[in-house]
């Protein structure tokens, strides 16, 4: 199993709402103690789950721009013979609230390029993880999402990450059922209430 975190590369877009993928996958690390290491055209990690039964889980950043994420995906994908159920991509979702998320299998980008690349590599049948990053209706999407947080949203995207970071062993139960996905969504949603 692959958990993709999407981003833009380059310290200028560090900390923006469109890297919320990538942030996602620096904390998981942390939790793990693994070191990223450049491979595939991004950042990869192997965590050993002992609860897998000695499978893997996979952890990946590309290495390419948003728009061109689909094509180190597939790379990774590919060389590990990975079912495309089995990939789940953490996203930034304008639609949804700052700092909550949505869990769902296949359907449209919802405008977003980092999406719609993978959709054009790999088909559309995987796990997305949208995580909500809220909307300015004065602003446009593609400024909006360049942008920081501020400081309120910082604190629920970082609940939110930290919640999503801490249950990605239990990834492939959590996919597996709808109570599970239903857990924890409820858990990261109600985190904003200070309700963990």
């Amino acid at each position: 199993m692959i958990v993709v975190g999407l981003g833009n590369i380059g310290q200028k877009y560090s900390g923006t709402r469109h890297n919320v993928g990538f942030d996602c996958i620096d904390i998981i690390s942390r939790i793990y103690n693994v070191k990223l290491k450049k491979a595939y055209d991004g950042e990869f990690a192997v965590i050993e789950v002992p609860s897998y039964n000695k499978e893997k889980l996979f952890l990946f950043k590309p290495g390419k721009y948003m728009n061109n994420s689909g094509d180190p995906v597939q790379k990774v994908v590919h060389y590990w013979k990975i079912q495309i159920e089995n990939v789940i991509v953490i996203h930034d979702d304008l639609d949804i609230k700052c700092g909550t998320i949505r869990i769902k299998k296949g359907g449209g980008s919802g405008g977003h390029n980092g999406i719609k690349s993978i959709d054009s590599h790999l088909g559309n049948d995987y796990w997305r993880i949208r995580v909500g990053i809220g909307k300015e209706k004065l602003i446009s999407a593609s400024d909006f999402v360049l942008r920081s947080f501020t400081k309120e949203e910082k604190v629920l995207i970082d609940r939110a990450l930290a919640i999503l970071a801490t249950n990605i062993e239990n990834i492939k139960s959590i996919v597996a059922s709808e109570i599970a996905r239903a857990e924890l969504i409820n858990r990261v949603n109600n985190a904003e209430y200070g309700i963990i």
